[in-house]
């Protein structure tokens, strides 16, 4: 078994499955919370929460169960084959997913290749698009394993199964 942590998750990878958890932060969850009361505004930071907004108590404590479940219904809304599928999800509380195999090329290399496929979109989402640990390699084709995000979904529709046809690893 091997684990890899995230900025929201942990991924506990299996020799055929992948479990995917998320990280929850109550203690810096409390520290926001008791900044926000101490300022008399807290229910304004909680009304004026958006998923992109870091330092609140909501990333603290949601943002991983969020991602989690984005990437499942994103899977199962999609059936991209660029993505490496997300059998199941307990509410974003627990994702299980196939494993993907890790590969390593130049990364100014992969970059470039991504950036002629995409006509430069994998800047709409460079947290996802730019390293190479969110892919695997799958029958020579790059297939992603870290999507719950909503920047990327973007560049996955407009972009995934051209990115699965035209990469090349050589």
């Amino acid at each position: 078994m091997k684990i890899y942590k995230g900025k929201s998750r942990i991924v506990f990878v299996f020799s055929k499955i992948a479990i995917k958890l998320p990280i929850i932060r109550f203690i810096k969850a409390f520290k926001i919370a008791k900044y926000w009361i101490k300022r008399r505004i807290f229910w304004q930071s909680i009304y004026e929460y958006n998923y992109y907004t870091y330092s609140t108590v909501q990333i603290f404590l949601l943002l991983g169960i969020m991602e989690n479940w984005n990437e499942y219904r994103f899977y199962k809304e999609t059936k991209s084959i660029f993505l490496v599928p997300t059998y199941f999800s307990l509410l974003g509380l627990v994702n299980f997913q196939k494993i993907g195999k890790p590969f390593y090329m130049n990364e100014e290399l992969f970059w470039k290749r991504l950036y002629h496929i995409t006509q430069g979109k994998i800047f709409d989402d460079p947290h996802h698009f730019l390293d190479q640990k969110n892919f695997s390699k799958t029958d020579d084709r790059l297939q992603m394993l870290d999507y719950g995000n909503h920047k990327c979904f973007r560049v996955i529709r407009e972009y995934g199964d051209k990115i699965f046809e035209e990469f090349e690893f050589v």
